[in-house]
């Protein structure tokens, strides 16, 4: 039997109770990453699908899971995943290095007028909270809020 190495992790809206059903579209941003059968490399798109990650130099990739030109990681034993949240933005690290920003592109009228559109960017600005969802992976999750 083949295990299925997904994992979604990134910040969720204080106001949603999370449901395991179209989270990603309604209550906030993650990233899922998917390890390909070798191992090797995890395949990473955000949360909602019709957002873009931007890797620290600029570049942009899909989150389409349908697309090509998707962000691949190299995997490596003992990896330490993360996210890091400030400032309205949420990006994936790595090793403790920033490797993806999530790159919002809703609209205010998603998230109630209060939060306002997204700008350069970022989430709207309401209460978040880390999350993270994993099928039959093991992983080990710490997570420090500042």
């Amino acid at each position: 039997a083949t295990i299925n190495w997904l994992l979604m992790i990134g910040v969720a809206r204080g106001s949603h109770e999370l449901t395991g059903y179209k989270d990603c579209k309604s209550s906030g941003f993650y990233f899922l990453l998917h390890c390909n059968y070798r191992r090797t490399h995890w395949r990473v798109i955000g949360c909602p699908h019709n957002s873009e990650l931007q890797d620290p130099k600029g570049a942009s990739y899909t989150c389409n899971p349908q697309d090509g030109s998707q962000f691949e990681l190299l995997a490596v034993e003992n990896q330490q995943l993360g996210i890091e949240f400030a400032d309205q933005e949420v990006w994936l690290l790595s090793g403790g290095e920033r490797v993806l920003r999530g790159f919002w592109t809703h609209a205010a009228r998603e998230f109630g007028e209060e939060a306002g559109d997204a700008e350069d960017g970022k989430l709207p600005d309401v209460e978040y909270f880390p999350a993270i969802l994993t099928s039959n992976c093991p992983t080990e999750f710490s997570a420090v809020v500042t």
